[in-house]
């Protein structure tokens, strides 16, 4: 008899601490769903801005946020990564506009330079 109540006290004791830690897991999947939509709608303000230098700062500073954050649950993970894909993608391809623009107009430059610079001699 004492061994049975031994093992119905450790029992009932796992199953509290399951239900604890299912209570604390879901709290944890809410508290990280919230902030990861916070840095969608953050993201989604910075396409607003014209500064590409600025943009481009404030979306790496989200970007090390939105990969600090914690898990969500399996059927919020795979909308939420969707939504963050579509806006990594635009930053993405708005910034290798801009850098091929730049490169272009240095390489411009650069050939102008070497045409109307003479060697000395």
């Amino acid at each position: 008899k004492e061994l049975h109540d031994k093992h119905n006290n450790v029992v009932k004791e796992f199953f509290y601490n399951m239900n604890i830690y299912k209570a604390l897991k879901e709290y944890d999947f809410e508290k990280n769903l919230f902030f990861r939509k916070e840095i969608i709608e953050k993201c989604r303000a910075l396409m607003l801005i014209d500064s590409i230098k600025e943009k481009q700062d404030k979306y790496n500073a989200l970007r090390e946020k939105w990969f600090d954050a914690g898990p969500v649950s399996r059927e919020d993970y795979e909308r939420l990564h969707d939504e963050w894909k579509e806006i990594a993608n635009h930053f993405h391809d708005q910034l290798g506009e801009y850098y091929d623009k730049l490169h272009q107009e240095q390489e411009e430059n650069l050939k102008r330079k070497k045409c109307c610079w003479k060697k000395p001699g």
